[in-house]
């Protein structure tokens, strides 16, 4: 519900995120429990809202001047002293939390538990006597799948509605013409990912935000780290590593001049799975294959076409792969000790109008989060196979996707903006950038490659 900044209702909180980071079925079930909702997105419309319209309960970004300073928070209590304040936070920082309770917070709730906490959170601060039967009140009438919206834990098959994010933080504005393959190196604590056209290796620190680039020779379709240090590439010609005086490791398909390495992924033995694509991305002549600590390439899987999303179950058992024109994602009875597969089978169909399934990342409880091409955002499904979650994004073509991050709890994400018009492009000012979610649940490692 959207009111002027002139009226007055007679009940209001206040919704300040520079991102717009409450799901619509949060956003829903405040505005049924507690009245209306009005959402804003920087300081200066949060100070004159809560000066006009004098909300009950601001729930307030603890980054909404976008440098983590609380200057915001004591002006809201000048002009608003009667109101009451929640700080969410994307991260759980003790010295924010502390810094917000001081600065004369009522309470501060992370966004990854922002479902299970703010809806009470707001009862409380508001002094109702049961803010308990309220909320239960509220997901009665709105859905209690949509109560649980921020957090797909435990994929609760009774949980229909599906959960949708729409939380993300810009974590580069790389203008990547195909921005891909984001894999999280643990040893450094940086971020992985490549250019593919740009003919460049990015590692992104976010402990300091620098994104440093690296050109290479050729078209390069995948960068993962290595135990021993440093990083291997995938080139047209197959595995090279990153820095060193004999960088071809590993020749694939290096005789063809209709195909080319794409998507990769190491598995927790260290052995590397890559794909070919064709270039004419219609002819099922690419393949799969399996690079041993040895430097043995193997021949897994024949007649695919766009090899894509690489990944494995918690349990290590299963293996996910996408071949991105079948509009599925497939699972493999995987054996950790050999690296065999067997049993192909489909794991879930990518329904989703104009789009294609391009990379995936699998969460810790078992989920696989998959980025739709053509699609504005990601799907991740249960571990049965059910959509469990959508995420809505302001760029049309996402690539692919990684948890990364100390504990595993950020989800990066991959954009192009290659191929886009004039128009789209005006419309579409992230394709092409690095974007940064936190979808409420950690995800499982990258493995680095032993070879």
């Amino acid at each position: 519900m959207c009111v002027s900044m002139s009226e007055r209702p007679p009940s209001c909180v206040l919704l300040a995120d520079r991102h717009y980071g409450l799901t619509e079925g949060v956003r829903g079930l405040l505005e049924t429990a507690f009245g209306t909702v009005v959402m804003v997105a920087d300081e200066a419309s949060l100070l004159e809202g809560a000066s006009r319209l004098r909300p009950d309960v601001a729930v307030v970004d603890v980054s909404l001047s976008g440098d983590h300073g609380l200057g915001w928070l004591r002006t809201l209590r000048q002009l608003c002293p009667e109101c009451k304040v929640i700080v969410i936070s994307v991260h759980d920082e003790e010295t924010v939390r502390r810094a917000a309770i001081e600065a004369g917070a009522d309470a501060f709730v992370l966004k990854r538990a922002i479902a299970t906490d703010l809806l009470l959170a707001v009862a409380r601060v508001r002094g109702h006597r049961d803010g308990e039967a309220a909320i239960s009140v509220a997901e009665s009438e709105a859905g209690t799948a949509a109560g649980r919206s921020s957090s797909p834990r435990g994929y609760d098959r009774a949980a229909r509605a599906k959960a949708r994010f729409t939380d993300f933080e810009v974590a580069v504005h790389a203008g990547a013409e195909l921005g891909e393959g984001p894999r999280w190196d643990k040893s450094t604590g940086t971020l992985l990912w490549v250019d593919i056209p740009g003919r460049t290796v990015h590692r992104y620190d976010p402990a300091t935000g620098r994104d440093a680039a690296q050109s290479v020779p050729g078209v390069v379709s995948l960068a993962l780290p290595r135990r021993r240090g440093g990083a291997v590439i995938g080139l047209p010609d197959g595995l090279h590593l990153l820095d060193g005086d004999d960088p071809l490791i590993a020749p694939i398909e290096s005789d063809r001049t209709d195909t080319r390495t794409n998507d990769g992924a190491c598995d927790a033995a260290g052995r590397l799975w890559v794909g070919t694509m064709a270039l004419d991305e219609r002819s099922p002549v690419a393949a799969l294959y399996r690079v041993d600590p040895h430097l043995g390439v193997t021949t897994v899987l024949t007649g695919t076409t766009i090899s894509n999303g690489l990944g494995w179950s918690p349990s290590g058992r299963d293996f996910f792969f996408i071949d991105s024109p079948t509009r599925r994602v497939d699972v493999f009875d995987f054996d950790p000790d050999t690296g065999a597969l067997e049993g192909r089978r489909r794991f879930a169909a990518v329904e989703v109008e104009g789009a294609v399934p391009d990379g995936l990342a699998v969460d810790a409880e078992g989920g696989v989060w998959v980025a739709l091409h053509g699609g504005w955002g990601l799907h991740c499904y249960s571990p049965d196979g059910e959509l469990a979650a959508v995420v809505d994004l302001p760029v049309a073509r996402i690539t692919s996707c990684c948890f990364g991050g100390p504990e595993l709890r950020d989800l990066y994400v991959t954009t192009r903006r290659e191929g886009l018009s004039a128009s789209e492009l005006a419309a579409q000012p992230l394709a092409g950038a690095l974007l940064r979610l936190d979808v409420g649940v950690a995800g499982l490692p990258t493995h680095a490659f032993a070879g």
